[in-house]
C-alpha cells in the first residue's frame, strides 16, 4: 500500500484555524510536491546529524518516537509528515540570504556600544511591545 496524502483534512484545520486565530498566527499552506517518503528521506540527514532536538520528557514523546522511529511502516504518520513539512520550511529559511542591514533593538554600532534613543527612558526594554 503507498503513502497517501490527505490534502483535504489539511485545507479543513487551515479554514478552522485562520476562524478561530489572530491573524498574524494563520497557518501558511503547503502543497507537497513530492510524497512522505521522499519527504523524510530529504530531512533525513538533519536528524541523522543530530540536529533535530526534543525535549527529555514529554507526554507525546513516546508517541513522537515511536512513529519516527517506525516510518513507514507505521499505521499514522502525521507527526512525521507535519515535521518533515517543518524541517523542509526551516532549511529553506536558512538558505536565504542575511539582509545588509539588519535594524532592531539589538543591532550594534562598530564601536560595539548600544544604540539608545536619547528620548527613551535608560531602562527601557525594546523586547516589552512598550
Amino acid at each position: 500500500m503507498g503513502i497517501k496524502e490527505d490534502k483535504a483534512s489539511g485545507e479543513g484545520l487551515i479554514l478552522l484555524l485562520r476562524r478561530e486565530l489572530d491573524r498574524s498566527l494563520w497557518p501558511l499552506p503547503c502543497t507537497p510536491t513530492t510524497d512522505k517518503a521522499t519527504r523524510a528521506e530529504g530531512i533525513s540527514p538533519i536528524v541523522e546529524n543530530k540536529r533535530l532536538f526534543v525535549p527529555f520528557e514529554a507526554t507525546w514523546l513516546g508517541e513522537f518516537k515511536s512513529e519516527l522511529l517506525g516510518f513507514p511502516n507505521v499505521r499514522f504518520m502525521d507527526q512525521v509528515d507535519a515535521l518533515t513539512q517543518m524541517l523542509e520550511w526551516v532549511r529553506a529559511q536558512d538558505a536565504r540570504p542575511v539582509p545588509e542591514q539588519i535594524a532592531g533593538p539589538e543591532e550594534m554600532f562598530d564601536d560595539g556600544s548600544d544604540w539608545q534613543d536619547p528620548d527613551l527612558p535608560e531602562d527601557y526594554d525594546p523586547w516589552s511591545g512598550l
